[in-house]
């Protein structure tokens, strides 16, 4: 059974230095940038933003094969609970278990897999050719294990002409046109609703405004944002409050 890590009792300066000593110069550039980042969610109370950083957090100290700071990376990581917010604590630690949780799902065994694909291709056989039952791997496969049906269990089918001279969908009912004007209209304003969601709320943008590199964000998020860092939220292109620009949606 392996054994439950404590966390390290180190104040922050400390926790600082022990990570800069673990990580190469690459990863502890991006522990800055989280740490960043995570800064400014905590302080607009972006719980959004917090939920997407945690996983980066965990695969930043994450050790790899062969690792000789294995144990503790994970030590450290474990210790980053204790700077989180007391506010913030009990949320940080319900996405830790959900994430864990979701980890831990069983993946599909070999043999599910197997028949899955079995499955699949007896569907496949299904689909294929004239309707008739004289044509090799016509309707002879169940739908579900896709193992060949018995010969007493297979549905006999009238034959289909090869040619028909009418064809059933030569006209269609007026009704038809209304019906996929209405469905067009209903994928354009989807992805017209889409369009104006913000990248760092989430949520559906009244005020839209764009940086230069083509980010878009509500005007409350932006103001909140460069307040406390001069970049992109997304890309992190440096970006000023006078590089932005509003959109117009008609």
């Amino acid at each position: 059974m392996e054994t439950q890590l404590a966390p390290l009792k180190l104040t922050a300066k400390e926790y600082y230095t022990k990570v800069r000593s673990t990580f190469d110069d690459a990863k502890f550039n991006r522990f800055k940038e989280i740490l960043r980042q995570w800064k400014v969610a905590l302080d607009s109370n972006n719980r959004d933003a917090i939920c997407a950083l945690i996983p980066q957090i965990e695969d930043l100290f994450a050790p790899t094969v062969g690792d000789m700071h294995a144990t503790l990376k994970r030590q450290l990581f474990i210790t980053f609970e204790t700077f989180v917010p007391a506010p913030h604590r009990a949320f940080y630690r319900e996405q830790l278990e959900a994430r864990q949780r979701s980890m831990q799902q069983p993946e599909m065994s070999e043999s599910s897999r197997t028949i899955s694909a079995t499955a699949a291709q007896g569907l496949s056989r299904t689909t294929t050719g004239t309707l008739n039952e004289s044509t090799p791997g016509r309707l002879e496969y169940d739908l579900v294990t896709g193992l060949p049906l018995p010969k007493s269990k297979r549905p006999k089918l009238e034959t289909t002409p090869a040619n028909p001279t009418v064809s059933t969908f030569t006209s269609l009912p007026p009704t038809t046109n209304v019906l996929s004007a209405s469905v067009s209209d209903t994928k354009a304003s989807s992805l017209s609703t889409r369009a104006c969601v913000c990248a760092v709320c989430q949520e559906p943008a009244e005020t839209i405004l764009a940086a230069r590199c083509g980010h878009i964000c509500c005007d409350t998020c932006w103001d909140q944002w460069l307040s406390n860092c001069l970049e992109c939220p997304v890309c992190k292109q440096r970006t000023r409050t006078n590089h932005l620009t509003k959109l117009y949606l008609t």
